[in-house]
């Protein structure tokens, strides 16, 4: 090959050789990179944070990227790939503020930190809230006043709670903090409202979820001065009406049929060791059976409670009265080291009221006294105000329910 031809070749390959150099990438590796850009945090819990970026403009031959996260006491870093352009930081200690930065990587070169994380970006990882109470119960102490109860959870750190409350009728509202026990009385409520209850778990600043109920404070009688409601054989009171006209409960007597619209009764004719406690209309050996109010429904089960305050349920309590609950009576032995309670409904629709009965026991015996002025006591929590069934049961509430015999149809 002459020298002419030699230099027309070599020109050629060295155009041929520019020309792909210029289709490759035409950012070398080891060229200084740009930040990454739009750098923020995501998502932030009890003990970790994520945040994401975009790629910068000049992202060809990029590696990775590096991460950087300090807070007053400590400082680390981590190597990321290129993508995706996200990461999650775990292990951050709760209540203490992190400031972010991230660079990008090609080969060995770091670009400058993210302005925006660098000059800003802060997180503050917030601790872990509380774990929220459980089992949430009420109990009206009067139509004014309320008493919660509540079950803790085990949790690390000091906790403390609050109730709140708020009327769903009218403005009122209110709440009581730094509570150290599991139970607090609310008074000064309105009269006939129905109020929303909320207790919240507390440590430090932070609160739980709260456990809410829904509840209404209603007239207590009998807690001082027991009502004492006789077998029918007696001559004294044997019959008790619960009719808000008369100012609440009162017992009255049922011989010789000389009232009408008794509601409650109490039958011991026949029976050992026992007795039967329900609505007057359901119990036929009465006789003057005219004289007793159908209106008067009572739950499908009697409960085995030790007082009115240790009955503190949840959830309505009009599913738990059914539609044949005026046939309906309890048989309940004599003997009973602890209490029984039942629901009860009067009145028709459009004008119910609700109250809750219980029966005490006084020295192992429900029943007392001698024949044939046998009788129970009762203490009995009434919602004069119509409409709202604030008596509550349980769901799953372990209760007894009518034993054979005790439904006692006409």
């Amino acid at each position: 090959m002459n020298l002419g031809k030699y230099v027309l070749a070599m020109v050629i390959a060295s155009t041929f050789a520019f020309i792909t150099g210029c289709q490759s990438d035409s950012i070398a590796p080891d060229s200084l990179p740009s930040p990454p850009v739009n750098l923020h945090v995501s998502a932030v819990n009890s003990t970790s944070a994520s945040f994401t970026w975009d790629a910068p403009a000049d992202s060809a031959n990029i590696a990775g990227y590096r991460i950087w996260w300090t807070n007053a006491t400590t400082s680390d870093s981590a190597d990321v790939p290129a993508a995706p352009t996200r990461y999650t930081l775990t292990g951050l200690a709760p209540g203490k503020p992190y400031s972010i930065a991230a660079a990008t990587r090609r080969g060995t070169l770091l670009s400058v930190k993210s302005a925006l994380a660098w000059s800003g970006t802060i997180v503050t990882v917030q601790p872990a809230a509380p774990r929220p109470v459980v089992g949430l119960r009420a109990s009206s102490i009067s139509a004014s006043s309320v008493a919660l109860r509540w079950t803790t959870q085990l949790d690390t750190g000091t906790i403390i709670y609050r109730a709140a409350w708020k009327s769903s009728v009218s403005s009122d509202s209110g709440s009581v903090s730094n509570l150290t026990s599991s139970t607090v009385t609310v008074s000064g409520l309105k009269a006939g409202e129905t109020y929303t209850f909320s207790v919240y778990a507390v440590r430090g600043s932070i609160m739980s979820v709260p456990a809410s109920i829904v509840w209404t404070g209603a007239i207590r009688y009998g807690t001082t001065t027991p009502i004492r409601l006789y077998e029918t054989a007696s001559a004294n009171v044997s019959g008790l009406v619960l009719d808000p006209d008369r100012g609440g409960p009162a017992a009255i007597s049922t011989v010789n049929g000389s009232v009408e619209n008794v509601q409650l009764a109490l039958y011991t004719m026949g029976l050992n060791n026992s007795f039967i406690i329900g609505t007057g209309y359901s119990i036929v050996e009465y006789r003057n059976s005219d004289k007793f109010d159908p209106n008067t429904f009572i739950s499908d089960s009697i409960y085995d409670v030790s007082g009115l305050d240790a009955w503190l349920p949840s959830g309505s309590i009009d599913t738990r009265i059914p539609t044949n609950g005026n046939v309906r009576a309890f048989t309940v032995s004599a003997m009973s080291s602890s209490g029984r309670g039942f629901f009860a409904r009067t009145g028709t629709s459009g004008n119910y009221h609700y109250a809750r009965i219980f029966i005490r026991s006084v020295n192992g015996m429900l029943l007392q006294g001698t024949a044939p002025n046998r009788y129970v006591e009762l203490e009995i929590s009434y919602q004069s105000t119509p409409n709202l069934p604030y008596a509550k049961a349980v769901p799953g509430w372990h209760s007894a329910a009518a034993v054979a015999g005790s439904q006692v149809r006409r």
